[in-house]
């Protein structure tokens, strides 16, 4: 596995998500990741599973999705498949969590809320 100092460029889908998943599995005492926006899919269950994995480990978890990004990408999926997503955001926030909010798109730049150490989220797309 890359140290924190490393660079290690990925052109092939699924070797960076073995990576990603790994360095995940294998965090010990913080992790921060960043995504444009989660699908409720086999992969962002994978993925917030992980997660929540590492939270229960008593790894520091900071995530941070786009609010821009998560709208856009909301859109494909169905009320449900939202819902789900919500809920499971919802369950890492209780397990201790706080709710930051990024706020991005375009005519706005990025404001983020300092929390560190914990975990941080967006508003989460949900249709009217």
């Amino acid at each position: 596995m890359p140290a924190a100092s490393s660079f290690l460029p990925l052109w092939d889908r699924a070797a960076e998500w073995r990576l990603r998943l790994a360095m995940i599995r294998e965090a010990q005492h913080f992790l921060y990741l960043s995504t444009f926006y989660i699908e409720w899919d086999t992969y962002g269950q994978t993925l917030v599973g992980a997660l929540a994995d590492a939270q229960r480990r008593g790894v520091h978890v900071t995530l941070l999705v786009d609010s821009f990004g998560q709208r856009l990408g909301g859109v494909l999926m169905t009320p449900d498949q939202r819902q789900s997503l919500t809920n499971a955001l919802d369950a890492l926030r209780a397990s201790g969590g706080t709710s930051c909010p990024i706020s991005s798109g375009p005519g706005r730049s990025t404001e983020l809320s300092s929390c560190p150490g914990e975990i941080m989220f967006t508003r989460i797309f949900r249709s009217a």
